[in-house]
């Protein structure tokens, strides 16, 4: 008696039911590396422009703290008068960032642009002061073009640290209002948001010649 030969393989359908499960598979672990490696790059990437805006506010507060007042020799009028507002900020440093003469004065100006996009970024203007500079009686004029420090930003703004009017306490106010030309505010507040509602940091600098310039003017403080 011969008995049937039973044979052992897989159908047409089952393999390609199991193709089919494999390629499956296969796209949802390579969808799954995927999301993994752009969370990835985007982790970098925001760590990396965290720094870079971090190292730049850091060397705003160092420039900010050498930040004076020169006067011209023609007329008893300052070069630069320190003038800010939340959008902008000028002043004259013994701390130059950019220029290529790395020694100072520098006439230093950051203006905060708002392109079409909604999204803002810091610029800034800086040139050395020469002599001639001292002998003119003609305003300071930058002649550079500006340097973009932070490209891509939500929000960025200054604030200043003055003496109230009606009193001894300090106030911080979004413009800087001096009652005297040659007069500085206590500090700088620069407060920085990389994302909405994401990282946000704030640096004070310290203005270190305001007690001199105070005590030149007879106000203690």
């Amino acid at each position: 008696m011969k008995w049937p030969i039973r044979q052992f393989g897989f159908t047409l359908i089952e393999l390609l039911l199991s193709l089919s499960i494999l390629s499956i598979i296969s796209v949802i672990i390579l969808g799954a590396l995927q999301i993994g490696v752009r969370a990835w790059e985007k982790g970098e990437h925001v760590l990396a422009v965290q720094q870079r805006s971090r190292t730049i506010l850091d060397q705003l507060d160092r420039q900010l703290a050498s930040a004076s007042v020169l006067m011209g020799a023609q007329k008893e009028q300052p070069l630069v008068e320190f003038a800010g507002n939340s959008r902008t900020l000028e002043f004259t440093s013994s701390l130059p960032l950019i220029t290529k003469i790395q020694f100072g004065p520098v006439h230093v100006k950051y203006v905060i642009e708002t392109e079409p996009s909604g999204k803002k970024r810091l610029l800034l203007y800086e040139e050395n002061i020469t002599a001639e500079d001292y002998l003119s009686e003609r305003p300071l004029r930058h002649d550079t073009d500006a340097l973009v420090l932070i490209g891509e930003l939500d929000d960025l703004h200054f604030e200043y640290l003055a003496d109230a009017s009606d009193g001894p306490t300090l106030n911080w106010t979004s413009s800087w209002q001096p009652q005297k030309l040659t007069d500085l505010p206590r500090a700088v507040r620069i407060t920085y948001r990389d994302e909405k509602d994401s990282h946000t940091v704030q640096v004070i600098a310290r203005i270190h010649l305001w007690h001199r310039f105070k005590e030149e003017s007879g106000v203690q403080g």
